[in-house]
C-alpha cells in the first residue's frame, strides 16, 4: 500500500525535484537573482489637448502620406524604435522607457476622452466632474496603493484643473463621497477637540501636558491626564 505520510522537508524534494530542480539549485537562484526595483514615485504628464501621436511618438514612418504626420523621424537609442524629428532628446532615452502605443478610445469629445484616458472606463451619459458615480483616476489608484511620505499628500496636480470652454473636466475627481465624509469629521470631531483644546490651554495657561494635568490634580488620574495632553499635542 501506497504511504501518504511524508515530511514537509521530502514533499518539498519532491516537488521541486520533478520540476529538474534540487532545493541546494533553487536557493542559490533566488540568492542571485536581481531584485526587482520598487517605484516611490509616479508622475503623470497628461498632454491635455496636446501633440499628436504621430507627430511625437508614434510617427508611423511606413504608413501612406495621408496618414502619417508631415514631419521627418530618427532612430531611437531603443532598435526599431523611431520618433519624431523635433524630439531628439527624448529619443537618446528610448531604451529607458516603456512605450505603450496601444492605447485608444472612440470618444468624439474632449470631456469623454479625458475620462477614459485618467479613468480606463467608458463614460456613462450625462458624464460630469463631481459625480460620486465617476471612476477614480490614476492619481487615486496610485495613491490607495503607496503610502505618501509623512507630510505630503497622496497626490498633487498641478499647474491647474482642466477646463474646456469653461467647463470643468471630469476624469480627476472620482469618488466624492470622501469629501463628504472627511468635512463630516472635521465638523463632528475635529473642530470640537479643537475648541477645547484652547479652552484648556486658556484655563492652565500652560503647555497642553501641564493644562491637562492641571485640570486633574485633584483626582487620582493625574499620570494619566498628563499623558493624554502629551499625546494631543504630538
Amino acid at each position: 500500500m501506497l504511504s501518504i505520510n511524508h515530511s514537509r522537508r521530502s514533499a518539498l524534494k519532491s516537488v521541486v525535484g520533478l520540476s529538474g530542480l534540487t532545493i541546494p539549485t533553487l536557493l542559490e537562484l533566488q540568492a542571485n537573482a536581481t531584485p526587482m526595483a520598487t517605484a516611490k514615485r509616479c508622475i503623470v504628464i497628461y498632454c491635455w489637448g496636446g501633440i499628436s501621436h504621430y507627430e511625437s511618438w508614434d510617427p508611423k514612418p511606413d504608413a501612406p502620406s495621408e496618414l502619417r504626420g508631415e514631419f521627418g523621424t530618427i532612430q531611437t537609442s531603443a532598435p526599431g524604435i523611431f520618433y519624431s524629428e523635433h524630439l531628439p532628446m527624448m529619443a537618446k532615452h528610448a531604451d529607458k522607457l516603456a512605450i505603450v502605443r496601444s492605447v485608444w478610445h472612440n470618444q468624439g469629445g474632449h470631456q469623454q476622452g479625458m475620462y477614459v484616458s485618467m479613468t480606463g472606463h467608458q463614460p456613462q451619459g450625462g458624464l460630469k466632474a463631481k459625480n460620486r458615480d465617476n471612476w477614480p483616476s490614476l492619481a487615486a489608484l496610485i495613491s490607495r496603493f503607496q503610502d505618501p511620505s509623512s507630510g505630503t499628500p497622496n497626490a498633487i496636480r498641478v499647474p491647474y484643473s482642466m477646463y474646456d470652454n469653461g467647463t470643468l473636466m471630469a476624469g480627476e475627481y472620482g469618488g466624492g463621497a470622501f469629501v463628504l465624509v472627511y468635512l463630516a469629521c472635521i465638523l463632528l470631531i475635529g473642530m470640537p477637540i479643537m475648541i477645547a483644546e484652547i479652552l484648556i490651554g486658556r484655563r492652565g495657561r500652560s503647555s497642553p501636558a501641564n493644562s491637562m494635568a492641571y485640570l486633574a490634580k485633584e483626582a487620582n488620574t493625574y499620570p494619566q491626564w498628563k499623558t493624554l495632553g502629551i499625546m494631543g499635542a504630538v
